[in-house]
């Protein structure tokens, strides 16, 4: 499901930011919606910037909301941007700028974060998604009203392992750094035969952008076969209508 984090003005690299612990707690809705909320240290680094930036990917038939924004124990500016399963939390009050550490707690819901299989509904969550600053002290806890059959972890692009602790309805994933430009993503299956509701199977979304190729195909087919039809259609009225305009002429 997520996330990046993105510098407000200057680079993150040159300005020494970063993510200097994360606790992220995620509980499993009947609903089949995931609420999270992300407790995060983060050093904006010596230069004065606004805040920075959060970036959250949300799966292919699911959609995020963002709840609220506190830093230092009160409310923060936010505002966010969307670019197609990308949400971007930009964080911070315009002309106001901060350095150094500072506590922020960022609560927000993800919708349909389970896709149906057969026998096992599967969570597919991009936690982190190639950021732009290394995290450190990273701790995700995950809850959920059902049994878990599995979970993976595995830091990418390079399908890296990382350790979990799994009960039967929870799990938790400890990491001591997320080296910038990586991402952690998180895999889990349940019984389909425990849900309460019916979630979208693994390729409804490839199905909707194949629909609608055909309907634009099928669209486009029939503009087509209209304009001949009129074309020929205009063709003839000329035709039928010359001999009178000749008539006239003469």
């Amino acid at each position: 499901m997520i996330v990046a984090l993105l510098p407000a003005a200057v680079s993150a690299q040159e300005n020494e930011q970063g993510v200097r612990s994360a606790t992220i707690d995620a509980e499993l809705q009947p609903d089949g919606s995931l609420l999270v909320t992300e407790k995060l240290q983060y050093d904006i680094g010596s230069v004065p910037q606004t805040g920075f930036v959060r970036r959250l990917t949300a799966p292919a038939n699911g959609s995020i909301a963002v709840n609220s924004v506190i830093r230092d124990g009160l409310d923060d500016d936010f505002a966010t941007t969307q670019a197609g399963s990308v949400k971007r939390v930009i964080i911070g009050t315009e002309g106001v700028e901060i350095t150094g550490e500072h506590n922020y707690e960022i609560s927000y819901d993800i919708s349909n974060v389970l896709a149906r299989g057969s026998d096992l509904a599967q969570l597919t969550w991009t936690v982190f998604d190639n950021t732009r600053v290394a995290a450190e002290n990273i701790t995700i806890n995950f809850s959920s009203p059902l049994n878990i059959s599995s979970v993976v972890c595995r830091i990418e692009p390079n399908e890296q392992g990382c350790p979990v602790e799994k009960t039967s309805g929870s799990f938790t994933v400890t990491l001591d750094e997320l080296p910038s430009g990586k991402s952690l993503v998180l895999q889990a299956t349940l019984p389909a035969d425990q849900l309460s509701y019916d979630p979208p199977s693994a390729d409804d979304g490839e199905n909707t952008w194949f629909w609608l190729l055909v309907f634009g195909i099928m669209l486009a087919g029939g503009c087509f076969a209209m304009y001949w039809w009129v074309l020929a259609d205009d063709e003839g009225d000329n035709q039928q209508s010359m001999p009178e305009h000749i008539d006239s002429l003469s």
